[in-house]
């Protein structure tokens, strides 16, 4: 096997989706919403 994304991006540019490898015998799995109106909130930009 050689190297992968960790990563992936939805066909409309909306959305992604990113892996996080832990020592742990169990994988959760997190999902982030919105977060770019949240980022647009925090880092306005000028028009």
């Amino acid at each position: 096997m050689g190297p992968r994304a960790e990563y992936d991006v939805s066909p409309d540019g909306e959305r992604f989706v990113m892996l996080r490898r832990e020592n742990t015998n169990r994988t959760p799995l997190t999902f982030f919403v919105n977060w770019f109106d949240e980022l647009k909130a925090l880092v306005p930009v000028d028009p």
